[in-house]
């Protein structure tokens, strides 16, 4: 990777990738209504796609201060945009998340249930929480594996997008234009498109689960909420796979990424492909 825009979009393709892997086993477990593969798999596939949910949203904030720094302090902050310190942040970044789901690997359990009328008996993997502990690690859940990225994000962009306001009408009143400036906007285009698109697709999920936590149990509610998260679901798994899409919509150089990340031989004539921000 020769900058960090690069770097921090193909982790966060990583995470889209092992989201997007669940979606075979659940649907499997939706239509058999079972989970066959054992305690230890519940565990794994539990806590892998929460870290990788995880991942993401501090990846998408991780995208937004980069591209707040670059629009609105250049000269100030230089540090997180060189390409082995944005290696690190982005190690750091899988390894806090994967921390930050432990809990969940740990009350992950293959749990039995029995329809006692027709004496059937089948398994689901689920987080099973202590009622002790259930409402609180929702809402530490909710709110720093979400909301407040979410909010920070939000800031961030309305910052960027009034500095860059600024910077077109300057460059109008000049007649100021280079591919510098491009290429800049470009990245700053994607990055804006894809955490507006991860936004869209992933509140309603977590209102709706937000929702489910004050409304009164009973089988009509709960029915209808289940029907509506998991249509929520479609909508994530919809913006993990379009995510590829849309870099190749908006004319990022993802292909050269790939390129560079796989192909060592061929890292010298690609490295001046790359852009500079």
């Amino acid at each position: 990777m020769q900058n960090a825009a690069n770097m921090f979009i193909l982790n966060l393709s990583i995470a889209d990738l092992l989201f997007l892997a669940r979606l075979p086993i659940l649907v499997t477990q939706e239509i058999t209504s079972h989970w066959p593969f054992g305690l230890l798999a519940c565990k794994a596939y539990r806590s892998l796609m929460l870290s990788a949910n995880t991942a993401s949203c501090f990846l998408i904030t991780l995208i937004s201060f980069e591209r707040y720094f670059a629009v609105c302090k250049p000269f100030k902050v230089t540090k997180l945009r060189d390409k082995k310190i944005a290696s690190v942040c982005c190690l750091l970044i899988w390894i806090v998340s994967f921390l930050f789901r432990i809990p969940s690997l740990i009350y992950s359990k293959s749990i039995s249930y029995t329809n006692h009328s027709t004496n059937e008996t089948w398994t689901k993997c689920r987080t099973d929480w202590p009622k002790s502990i259930r409402l609180a690690t929702f809402f530490v859940n909710v709110s720093i594996g979400y909301f407040i990225p979410c909010l920070i994000v939000i800031f961030l962009y309305v910052l960027i997008v009034i500095r860059l306001a600024i910077y077109e009408r300057f460059n109008s009143t000049l007649s100021f234009h280079t591919a510098w400036s491009d290429n800049f906007k470009k990245v700053t285009k994607v990055s804006l498109t894809i955490i507006t698109c991860y936004i869209i697709c992933w509140t309603p999920y977590w209102i709706i689960k937000c929702v489910s936590v004050f409304m009164p149990k009973g089988a009509d509610v709960f029915t209808s909420l289940n029907l509506t998260l998991k249509i929520c679901l479609i909508f994530l798994f919809l913006q993990s796979a379009i995510n590829p899409l849309l870099y190749i919509m908006l004319g990022f150089n993802f292909k050269v990424c790939l390129k560079l990340l796989f192909s060592r031989r061929n890292s010298v004539q690609t490295s001046s492909l790359q852009n500079r921000y």
